[in-house]
C-alpha cells in the first residue's frame, strides 16, 4: 500500500444495502411523477376522476342508445307485421266485393 490511500472493508450487508438505495434513487429520478409538484399530482389526479366520470358517462349513453335502438327495431317490425295483416285484409275484401260485383 501506497502512504496516504486508504482501505475500506465492505460487507455484504453493507453492499446490497448501498445497491438497493442506487436503485432507488434511480427509480425515483427516472420516474417522471416524482419531478412533478403537488399541484401537478392533484390535477393530474382531478383529470384522471374526470376520464373516469366520462367513461362511465359514455357507457350509460351508448347502454340507453342500445336500448332504444332495440326498441326502434321492435317497433318497426311491428309496423311492418301490422302493415302486412292490413293488406292481407284489404286484398280479401277487394276479392270478396269482386266476387259479389260479377253476381
Amino acid at each position: 500500500m501506497s502512504v496516504g490511500s486508504t482501505v475500506s472493508i465492505i460487507s455484504a450487508d453493507d453492499l446490497s444495502t448501498r445497491t438497493e438505495n442506487v436503485r432507488s434513487n434511480s427509480f425515483l429520478s427516472s420516474n417522471p411523477t416524482s419531478r412533478l409538484s403537488l399541484p401537478n399530482v392533484d390535477h393530474i389526479q382531478q383529470l384522471k376522476r374526470e376520464v373516469d366520470k366520462l367513461k362511465k358517462e359514455l357507457n350509460h349513453t351508448q347502454e340507453s342508445h342500445r336500448q332504444k335502438m332495440e326498441q326502434l327495431v321492435r317497433e318497426e317490425q311491428d309496423i311492418r307485421n301490422e302493415n302486412l295483416r292490413l293488406q292481407r285484409k284489404l286484398q280479401l275484401e277487394v276479392r270478396f266485393s269482386n266476387s259479389f260485383f260479377f253476381f
